[in-house]
C-alpha cells in the first residue's frame, strides 16, 4: 500500500475508561464529600493519582 500524504493522523487524547469513572463515582458517594468539583480537585488529583494515571482534568470529566 501507498501512504496518502495527504490525510494527517491525530493522537487521541488521553481518556480514562469507563470503569475508572465509575469508580471515582461510587468513591464520591460512599464518601462524605460534599462538593464533587472539591473532592475531585483536591482528593483525587492529589491522593489518588497513582490508581488513575490517566487523569483528565475537572472541566473534560463533567
Amino acid at each position: 500500500m501507498i501512504d496518502d500524504k495527504k490525510t494527517k493522523h491525530h493522537n487521541k487524547p488521553n481518556r480514562m475508561s469507563d470503569a475508572e469513572i465509575m469508580v471515582i463515582l461510587i468513591l464520591f458517594h460512599s464518601g462524605g464529600f460534599r462538593c464533587f468539583k472539591h473532592y475531585y480537585k483536591e482528593y483525587v488529583c492529589k491522593h489518588l493519582k497513582h490508581l488513575f494515571p490517566r487523569q483528565v482534568s475537572y472541566n473534560r470529566f463533567v
